[in-house]
């Protein structure tokens, strides 16, 4: 069975400057779309925090989810409510709402546009882990993205073995929901990787 991939190591990401820091994008999709547009369906990046306080850009009609890689990070929308995040916990909230940051990281950040569904979640890795990736639906067009921050993790994906190294993205497309995928991780150490599921409303043809 042919699995359709893309392995994106920090060679493709594109750097740039923000109030707080560096952010670097990891994927935009489509391709042609870009951040500054916000005519993106979806995007990937990862952000350093490098001052104590930082004003996180508003972004209308994009619902986000971030986590800090390493160290605490504080969000507030406003001055009564607090959310204190630790590595790779994940917090999700409307783009367009204004939110400060405390504390310098380095974070990891999944923007959906409006009307696309999505998911972002942390996965344990002792040593060894399995997971079936099944596409339910024919009307959709399902991404599914796993990162590794600081552990290189040995995959199998149908049949193909390769070396996911520390701070890349494997990026699984799906168009049929005919077929399952088996995906398996192995890694030297317990470790912790995120992934990201993503699906996009296919028009008929």
């Amino acid at each position: 069975m042919t699995v359709n991939y893309l392995i994106l190591h920090p060679s493709n990401f594109i750097t740039s400057a923000w109030s707080g820091g560096k952010t670097t994008q990891m994927i935009i999709y489509p391709t042609s779309s870009s951040y500054k547009n916000l005519d993106f369906k979806f995007r990937i990046s990862s952000a350093t925090v490098e001052t104590d306080q930082s004003v996180f850009t508003i972004l209308p009609d994009i619902h986000r989810f971030i986590t800090p890689l390493n160290g605490l990070l504080s969000l507030k929308h406003d001055e009564m409510n607090e959310i204190l995040l630790n590595p790779f916990d994940i917090y999700e909230f409307p783009g367009d709402i204004e939110t400060i940051s405390h504390g310098k990281v380095q974070d990891f950040n999944l923007m959906l546009a409006k009307g696309v569904k999505g998911s972002l979640k942390k996965i344990q890795i002792d040593h060894s882990l399995s997971l079936t990736i099944t596409h339910k639906n024919d009307s959709h067009e399902t991404f599914e993205i796993f990162y590794t921050f600081d552990t290189p993790i040995n995959f199998k994906l149908a049949n193909e073995t390769f070396i996911l190294e520390s701070n890349s993205l494997l990026v699984i497309e799906q168009q049929s929901s005919k077929k399952s995928i088996l995906v398996e991780m192995n890694s030297d150490i317990s470790t912790t990787i995120l992934r990201a599921v993503i699906e996009l409303s296919v028009k008929p043809q």
